[in-house]
């Protein structure tokens, strides 16, 4: 079971996955979806997965909630890709 304080990480995390993608969005026109998709997600990587790794192995949240987070990713990536490919930019 998730550590209230872990589970409230996981609230702010969001919010700052959601803001990164929204800055990507308002840089302007990109050269293309596959590259934005690719700095966008080595962002995740490189910034969110230690961190992350670091609460699971601690125990402040748990598979499920390690589970749940990367989907938020997933979809928030497949979103920035679709707006990108779309021409949408904030």
């Amino acid at each position: 079971m998730a550590d209230a304080n872990g589970l409230l990480e996981l609230v702010r995390l969001k919010r700052m996955v959601v803001a990164w993608k929204e800055s990507y969005l308002r840089s302007g026109p990109a050269e293309s979806a596959e590259l934005v998709a690719r700095e966008f997600w080595g962002e995740l990587d490189e910034y969110i997965y230690p961190y992350l790794r670091r609460l699971r192995e601690t125990g402040y949240i748990d598979n499920s909630n390690w589970d749940d987070f990367w989907e938020f990713c997933r979809q928030q990536w497949e979103e920035l890709i679709q707006a990108v490919e779309g021409g949408c930019h904030a």
